[in-house]
């Protein structure tokens, strides 16, 4: 009987504490559920975040067609290239907003003599983006090749075909890009798509610093240095091609364009270049002075 005693008690003891911990449960579970609850809510709050800040920002631009203009875009926004489908003019800039090269594109071009022969014609057709098409290239009066324009998604000049006067493909050029819109590359390839040499361009601050052209084999054959004054104006371009040393120095006007470029041959002046714009600051006439102010050749451009 008494171990009877014993043995109840001893049930009704071990039914009290496990009642007394079922009871308990629910409330580490409630505790368990309300920590839940709140890193979940944490998390939501953080997409809702996330999301709002993604649906924010704007993509990033690489060109964009504003006004009768295509305007070019580096990775930080800044406008590189600026091409006036109207006037057929180009311009770069630098990383400090500065125009580092203007490039007006005629209709025609004409290199003459001084006794009044003309030794090359460029006539230049575009098409309806009024980007350059094509150019026919005369030389003395006879069709030596017809050049053919090619661009990328982004309306930039992707390749050049060289093609003779009968007709066949002789020479294809090739131009690469970095982020920031600027030509880094350009591949030369023959008829039959070997590589024949290539082009390549250095940067420095967003202005082309150096032009190195290199041999199907890796040889340097020619190097161009191009040089700035303080302000980030173009002053200077030295042309190095094995004993080739060239300098040109340029000067420029009261109302900043370039209008005179001297020219030294191995340390020795050769002359300069007088260069003649129209109303819309185009240029129109570039002449070749020798060191005796004779006027030596002529290049005309037509718009």
């Amino acid at each position: 009987m008494k171990k009877f005693i014993i043995f109840f008690s001893l049930l009704i003891f071990i039914g009290c504490e496990t009642l007394d911990n079922i009871l308990k449960t629910p409330e580490k579970s409630t505790e368990m559920e309300t920590e839940v609850k709140e890193v979940t809510e944490e998390k939501i709050e953080t997409e809702i975040e996330i999301k709002t800040e993604t649906e924010v920002d704007e993509p990033l631009k690489t060109y964009e067609i504003k006004d009768k203009e295509i305007l070019f875009y580096s990775e930080d926004q800044k406008i590189v290239k600026r091409i006036d489908l109207i006037k057929r003019r180009e311009e770069e800039f630098n990383d400090n907003g500065i125009v580092i090269s203007t490039r007006p594109v005629p209709s025609a071009y004409e290199k003459i003599l001084k006794n009044s022969t003309q030794i090359q014609k460029v006539t230049n057709t575009f098409g309806k983006n009024k980007l350059i098409k094509s150019s026919n290239v005369y030389l003395y009066g006879y069709l030596d090749n017809t050049i053919l324009y090619e661009y990328d998604s982004l309306m930039r000049l992707s390749s050049e075909r060289y093609i003779d006067p009968k007709g066949e493909l002789y020479t294809k050029k090739t131009y690469n890009y970095n982020n920031n819109n600027r030509v880094v590359e350009i591949k030369i390839f023959d008829s039959k798509g070997a590589f024949l040499e290539e082009e390549v361009f250095s940067y420095v601050n967003g202005s082309l610093s150096k032009i190195t052209v290199l041999s199907g084999d890796g040889k340097i054959l020619s190097t161009k240095y191009f040089i700035y004054d303080e302000t980030g104006n173009l002053q200077e371009e030295r042309f190095i091609s094995g004993k080739i040393n060239t300098r040109l120095l340029y000067k420029k006007d009261g109302s900043g364009k370039i209008d005179r470029i001297s020219e030294y041959s191995s340390g020795k002046y050769r002359g300069y270049y007088k260069l003649i714009y129209d109303s819309r600051e185009r240029l129109v006439e570039k002449r070749f002075y020798s060191t005796d102010q004779t006027v030596v050749s002529r290049e005309k451009y037509k718009y």
